[in-house]
């Protein structure tokens, strides 16, 4: 289940990923159980949650950043 966008994963070479996701119907639990990926790394979504005018907003100044 992705939790959060934008995810920077800081080490020695800091890298930003597109999500961070946990197990379902688990959630957080810990950082270790927590995955950071891309979204070319998706290859079946199978469920989307609700999603309004301000979400969706929220992903055109995502995109808009992302061309920069």
């Amino acid at each position: 289940m992705i939790y959060g966008r934008k995810q920077i994963v800081v080490s020695e070479d800091p890298k930003m990923f597109d999500y961070i996701g946990v197990f379902y119907p688990e959630g957080y639990i810990n950082q270790e159980y927590t995955f950071a990926f891309n979204h070319s790394d998706i290859e079946k979504v199978i469920f989307e949650g609700y999603e309004d005018e301000e979400e969706r907003e929220f992903q055109h100044v995502l995109k808009e950043a992302a061309i920069d």
